[in-house]
């Protein structure tokens, strides 16, 4: 039943109104694959994985103002955090799934997004400490942007519960801003901004992702600094507090990185530390590789990418990480290489 569902929405969308609306369907595809070596000393253990990631997609132009974008991807669980499909499994048939299904209208300045979408929100240097890059969004969506400034405005759906003897029903939203400015002078580049991510309703029904009690309300500052050297530099940080958590309610990053993977021959490295205590932030949807995919964890990641063709890439990241910091200070190691292919 999945594959003939995938079939038929791809096909759906490739031939909507006929042939002749073809020159306005931007597809895209890439694949990935990853070996993965980890040790949590937490848990006593170790694992090798060898893991494929497939993502399928197509942008259809419907007019001036509109566009549609779908996008199919694999993954185990599905998990939030993860669109990898980790191998050998008695060499089980992997599942795909619906990663985005979003209409946008633009006018002039202004966007609306609904449905499932991409990462919405300027995260500093691409970090991944707080959203992790895999992360799809439920809901709606306004951006605008005017003279160097934006402001990003979005409620999304994140737990739908339906009501009970035991239970009134109230779903779990998140509620977010971002307002932000990002300027260029010369050879740098600068942008700066300020985050509210409020989870409503978490305590009323129990949702609890850290486990720890506490409401999930972060206020984020950040910034980010761009300088335009034959091997461009960027340097990032972001600082996030959990408003509603009494203790260990901090997160804070800093990275930075050198060159550019764009062409055949070009590369980029980089590294960066993070602290996420206990309530800094929101498990479900953090860093899915950062200690093991925990909060109350410190440390670093050194990474880089090559191209050795302009479709094809290796690419590395090595995680030298701290779990239950607060207490047990334990180490959690991992190390990731890709080969990767998008066309």
């Amino acid at each position: 039943m999945k594959k003939i569902l995938f079939w038929t929405v791809m096909l759906s969308v490739l031939s909507v109104k006929g042939e002749s609306n073809w020159d306005q369907i931007t597809p895209s595809a890439d694949f990935r694959y990853r070996f993965e070596n980890s040790k949590d000393e937490a848990a006593s253990e170790g694992r090798n994985r060898h893991r494929i990631r497939v993502r399928i997609g197509s942008l259809y132009q419907i007019n001036d103002q509109m566009k549609f974008e779908l996008r199919l991807a694999t993954s185990d669980g599905p998990s939030v955090t993860t669109t990898n499909s980790t191998l050998g499994n008695q060499s089980k048939p992997k599942d795909i799934y619906i990663d985005r299904a979003t209409i946008q209208k633009k006018y002039n300045d202004l966007i609306f997004n609904i449905g499932r979408m991409k990462q919405v929100f300027t995260k500093a240097g691409k970090n991944q400490m707080f959203w992790d890059s895999d992360v799809s969004f439920d809901g709606l969506h306004v951006n605008y942007k005017f003279s160097g400034a934006y402001l990003n405005l979005a409620s999304f759906w994140v737990d739908e519960n339906k009501a009970s003897s035991t239970q009134d029903g109230a779903d779990v939203t998140l509620s977010a801003s971002q307002i932000g400015y990002e300027r260029e002078s010369g050879d740098f580049a600068y942008n700066l901004g300020v985050s509210q991510y409020h989870y409503e309703n978490a305590r009323k029904v129990g949702y609890d992702p850290n486990s720890t009690g506490e409401g999930l309300n972060f206020l984020e500052v950040y910034g980010e600094l761009k300088y335009a050297w034959k091997y461009p530099i960027t340097i990032a940080i972001s600082s996030i507090k959990n408003n509603e958590a009494e203790d260990n309610n901090s997160s804070n990053y800093v990275g930075f990185s050198m060159g550019k993977a764009k062409k055949k021959g070009s590369w980029i490295v980089g590294l960066n530390h993070r602290t996420v205590e206990a309530n800094g932030a929101n498990r479900d949807f953090a860093d899915g590789d950062f200690a093991g995919k925990t909060t109350d964890s410190s440390g670093f990641i050194y990474w880089g990418k090559y191209k050795l063709t302009d479709h094809e890439y290796l690419s590395f990241g090595y995680f030298v990480n701290k779990k239950n910091i607060d207490t047990t200070e334990d180490d959690y190691t991992k190390l990731q290489v890709d080969y990767g292919v998008s066309f």
